[in-house]
């Protein structure tokens, strides 16, 4: 992987390497690419936690790079963009590692190493939106694709309880019995142009088009338009939800009437019995209604392949 700018020459770069995406296995296949290729060295850095991944970006924006570059998966995204307090003066490069890969998917990154690696040497900056959730302590979380409420929530804790490496086939089960046991909870849903108010079997508001690996909930996103894109799926009959569910995950049209699906800049979920929790990007869950999600537009510069 050379260095090179088509422009300026030289990139600087810098490779924090999160060493548990997808159970360690993304980091021995970058290894061995980089091993096999004869590469120059570069600023290769692993992290060996959460605070320590935070405190390797924030330095990396002070420092003099032209790219830095993050090997993980929708997770670790995650992790980046809470340690960037405003938009990012070094632009971002991902080289996709995990299980899902939803927002390097939809930036047109490819999964494959060597094609990821050759985007950081040779990509072009693209600003591309940020979502935002705001608790009721009025902190916030930002997040690359989704925050979710419902019974994924049930499908997240079996993946992450199983004892099992993750994949996509764990999650594909961990969701159908999370489908078929989850009991729905009322909750208030408002946006600019609507608002919803009953049991709610699943809601997600994305940035992205894919969700969970694939499941493309929302086929129109775009991650520069500046808006979300809410989908609510409130209770319904197992039979009906489970064609719901089968129809997202091959991709058709949604037939269910029931079904809420539309853009927005905002939309605020309250529960009035109790907290329920909210996921962020698929990640074991910390945070629970209420909760205000927005969208910070053009908030974060990232590489991405030349058109």
């Amino acid at each position: 992987m050379q260095n090179q700018d088509t422009a300026t020459g030289t990139r600087r770069i810098r490779l924090l390497v999160n060493p548990s995406s997808r159970a360690g296995r993304g980091l021995e296949a970058l290894r061995k690419y980089l091993h096999t290729k004869n590469e120059p060295s570069l600023d290769w850095v692993e992290s060996t936690s959460e605070d320590h991944w935070r405190d390797l970006v924030r330095r990396a924006q002070d420092d003099d790079l032209d790219v830095l570059a993050i090997a993980g998966g929708d997770g670790t995204v995650t992790m980046t963009l809470n340690a960037l307090e405003s938009r990012n003066r070094v632009p971002l490069a991902i080289v996709p590692m995990g299980t899902g890969n939803d927002f390097a998917r939809d930036l047109g990154i490819p999964i494959a190493i060597d094609q990821a690696c050759d985007v950081i040497c040779h990509g072009i900056t693209r600003r591309v939106d940020v979502g935002r959730a705001v608790w009721q302590d009025a902190s916030a979380t930002r997040f690359g694709c989704v925050a979710s409420v419902g019974f994924d929530h049930q499908a997240i804790e079996t993946v992450y309880h199983s004892g099992y490496s993750r994949s996509k086939a764990l999650y594909f089960f961990a969701t159908l019995r999370a489908l078929w046991s989850y009991r729905p909870q009322t909750v208030r849903v408002t946006w600019p142009e609507g608002e919803f108010v009953g049991p709610l079997l699943f809601l997600a508001v994305t940035n992205t088009r894919d969700y969970g690996g694939g499941f493309r909930l929302s086929p129109q996103a775009r991650v520069d338009d500046g808006l979300l894109n809410l989908y609510l799926l409130p209770k319904t009959g197992r039979l009906r939800t489970l064609r719901e569910f089968a129809r997202v995950s091959l991709g058709r049209p949604y037939p269910i009437p029931e079904v809420v699906r539309c853009t927005t800049p905002w939309v605020r979920i309250e529960t009035p019995d109790r907290a329920i929790p909210v996921a962020i990007d698929g990640e074991p869950l910390r945070h629970s209604t209420p909760v205000l999600l927005t969208i910070d537009p053009g908030e974060l510069a990232v590489l991405v392949p030349r058109p």
